[in-house]
């Protein structure tokens, strides 16, 4: 569409007649400051470098006009399960030779100060996958045409994605030869208990023992499991719903440090994203300690607080929950009154 500017109608039918007169606006008024006022500033401002130029073309003029308003189409309010498709209306543009890519936001609060999760595409809908939603979302849509042009969805939609078990902590702990498994819920829905299952090779796993759930439950349920540990074992929970239907915990690794070795362990290294939940870390503790265990990132800022709390000696194992931390290199630091422990790991997508 290379329709000279004076020219106030689109030859192609590109443009409907409110865009056309919009356009006719824009131009008129920067046309009038530059060429009656010798005023540059409005023309400029409206079409950037190319403000020397008077051969300016319709379809170069609406180049860098963001894209119009638009909404999204479902879902807006609503429950669902498992992966969950977002759609919304395609936003157009004064250009239509513009490319629109779409960039989904899902977020924590109303406000969408807490975005947890940014999809790009570039048609008018994706679905999320189930690991990547957490128990309520808002959602909302950026589209951009231009690294510097972009609109906002006009609306914004909320749904919730009930969890059965929502597990919130897993942690293990040795002394004296006995592991002391703990985990915690914040939420159950038909919750018949948990299997404990344990591996010498992170493969293999065989049930140990069962815990009974707590049913339905709307606040934090706290359990635990001990059993006799000598060596290198992996350990996970199968939590298993009223139905039979059942689904496993990351994996934790206790590792059994002799006096000689304090440091800190990451399992697995590298971890996938893709792949991985959680990874585990381990460490001992030579007496029991105060211990602060963070994640930063590669330039030092906190990503992730994992334990500020009291210990005893022995060697402990915490979650790092992996889908939380976008592909990079970060270090595990554990300060304790005595020392301080770093260990470098790398996330993949």
């Amino acid at each position: 569409m290379d329709t000279p500017i004076g020219d106030w109608t689109d030859p192609n039918g590109n443009l409907s007649r409110p865009d056309q007169q919009l356009l006719s606006r824009r131009y008129m008024t920067a046309a009038f400051d530059l060429f009656l006022k010798g005023d540059t500033c409005g023309w400029h401002s409206s079409y950037g470098s190319l403000s020397t130029d008077s051969r300016v073309t319709m379809s170069i003029a609406t180049k860098k006009l963001a894209p119009r308003a638009f909404a999204l189409i479902s879902p807006l309010r609503g429950s669902f399960s498992g992966d969950v498709p977002l759609a919304w209306h395609r936003a157009r543009t004064l250009n239509p030779r513009d490319t629109v890519s779409y960039t989904v936001q899902l977020a924590d609060d109303i406000a969408f100060t807490a975005i947890f999760r940014q999809i790009t595409s570039a048609d008018t809908g994706i679905t999320v996958p189930d690991a990547q939603l957490h128990a309520m979302n808002y959602w909302r849509v950026v589209a951009r045409n231009s690294p510097t042009t972009s609109a906002l969805s006009s609306n914004y939609g909320f749904f919730t994605h009930p969890i059965p078990v929502e597990l919130v902590s897993f942690t293990a702990s040795v002394h004296d030869g006995i592991v002391a498994l703990k985990w915690t819920t914040a939420s159950e829905t038909n919750n018949a208990g948990f299997a404990v299952e344990r591996s010498r090779d992170g493969v293999d796993f065989v049930q140990t023992g069962f815990v009974a759930g707590a049913g339905t439950a709307g606040l934090d349920t706290e359990y635990g499991f001990d059993e006799p540990v000598s060596d290198c074992s992996y350990f996970r929970l199968r939590q298993i719903d009223t139905d039979g239907s059942f689904e496993y915990s990351p994996v934790l690794r206790i590792a059994l440090f002799g006096s000689s070795s304090p440091e800190v362990m990451v399992h697995p290294s590298p971890i996938s994203a893709g792949t991985h939940r959680a990874a585990s870390i381990t460490y001992s503790l030579q007496s029991a300690e105060h211990v602060t265990l963070r994640v930063h990132d590669i330039s030092g800022r906190i990503a992730l607080s994992l334990r500020d709390a009291a210990e005893e000696a022995g060697t402990h194992s915490a979650l790092l929950p992996a889908s939380g931390l976008p592909p990079g290199t970060y270090v595990v630091s554990l300060l304790t009154a005595k020392e301080r422990r770093v260990r470098t790991f790398v996330v993949l997508p």
